[in-house]
C-alpha cells in the first residue's frame, strides 16, 4: 500500500458521508421561501434539518407532536418574522402568551418583551422533516440551556399552522388556530376561542381553562388534573362520541352524544371539574 492510499481512503469515506447527509435532508418544497425582515431590530434565522420533528395529528390516546428542538438557532430580540411553517413549537414558556391565527397572514410574525418591558433574547430554529416545516422558539443566551420565555410573547400565524405549546405558568390566549393543536399548561389560565383544529390534545394541571371551538374537532383529547375546565363544541351531525374517566372529579357532558360518531372526545379528569357545553 502506498503512503497516499490512507488519504485516498479517508477522502472516499468523507465523500460517502457527505452524500449520505445530503440524501437524508428532505428537499424544501418549491416556491416556499424564508423571509428575513426586521423592524429595526437584527434578526437571523438559521435553516437546518431537524431530524425527528415529525408533525402528526393527535388522537384520543395521546400526542404525537415533537418535543421542541433545542440545539442551534441564532439569538435575536424584539420583533420576529419567519417564512411559512407547518407548526410552531413553544416549549417551556411562561408569562403572557398570545397566539392568534389570521386568514391574511402568510408567514409567522410576532414580538417578545421581557417582564421588565425590554427586548429579551429569543432563539428560533426552522427545521424540516417528511415535508413538514417546524419553527421552534426558546429563550436564553445558551442554546443548550434554554430559559423560560418569561414576559409577553405575541405570535400571529396563518390559519392552517399548527401549535405545540408547553406553558409553565402565567396566562395563555389562543384564537382561531386551524392547524393541529397540542397544549400543556401548569399553573396557568388558558383561554382559547374560535378554534378550528381538526385534532387537539390539551393537558391542564393546577390551573383553569376555557376552550371554545368554532369548527368540530375530529379528535379531541383532554386531561385535567386539579384543574377547572370548560369546553365548548359546536353542533355537528348527531353529536360526538364522548368517553370520560373521572377520579374525585365532577364531569358534566351537555353536548349531544353519539357513540357511532366519527368525531371523538376523550376526557380524563383527576381531582377537578370539567364541563363540556354546546358552543
Amino acid at each position: 500500500m502506498s503512503v497516499n492510499q490512507p488519504e485516498r481512503v479517508r477522502a472516499a469515506a468523507a465523500g460517502q458521508t457527505a452524500a449520505m447527509d445530503t440524501a437524508a435532508v428532505t428537499p424544501r418544497p418549491a416556491g416556499r421561501t424564508l423571509r428575513r425582515t426586521t423592524a429595526g431590530v437584527p434578526l437571523r434565522i438559521v435553516l437546518a434539518a431537524a431530524l425527528g420533528l415529525v408533525l402528526a395529528g393527535c388522537d384520543s390516546g395521546g400526542s404525537d407532536f415533537p418535543p421542541a428542538h433545542r440545539d442551534g438557532g441564532d439569538l435575536h430580540a424584539g420583533d420576529l418574522h419567519a417564512g411559512d411553517v407547518d407548526t410552531v413549537v413553544l416549549d417551556g414558556v411562561s408569562g403572557r402568551i398570545h397566539v392568534s391565527a389570521d386568514g391574511d397572514a402568510h408567514t409567522v410574525s410576532g414580538t417578545f418583551r421581557g417582564a421588565d418591558g425590554r427586548d429579551q433574547g429569543v432563539r428560533t430554529k426552522i427545521g424540516s422533516e417528511s415535508g413538514q416545516r417546524t419553527l421552534t422558539v426558546v429563550c436564553g443566551d445558551d442554546p443548550g440551556l434554554p430559559e423560560p420565555c418569561a414576559g409577553d410573547l405575541t405570535l400571529r400565524l396563518p390559519t392552517s399552522t399548527g401549535l405545540w405549546l408547553r406553558q409553565t405558568s402565567g396566562e395563555t390566549d389562543l384564537s382561531g388556530i386551524g392547524g393541529p393543536l397540542d397544549v400543556t399548561t401548569a399553573s396557568d389560565r388558558l383561554t382559547a376561542v374560535a378554534l378550528r383544529s381538526p385534532n387537539a390534545h390539551v393537558r391542564v394541571t393546577s390551573g383553569s381553562a376555557d376552550i371554545g371551538f368554532s369548527g368540530a374537532p375530529g379528535a379531541l383529547s383532554v386531561q385535567a388534573t386539579s384543574a377547572s375546565m370548560t369546553l365548548r363544541l359546536p353542533a355537528h351531525g348527531t353529536g360526538y362520541a364522548v368517553t370520560s374517566d373521572a377520579t374525585s372529579a365532577n364531569v358534566s357532558v351537555q353536548v349531544p352524544r353519539d357513540d357511532t360518531a366519527a368525531h371523538r372526545v376523550s376526557l380524563q379528569v383527576l381531582s377537578g371539574s370539567l364541563a363540556l357545553l354546546p358552543a
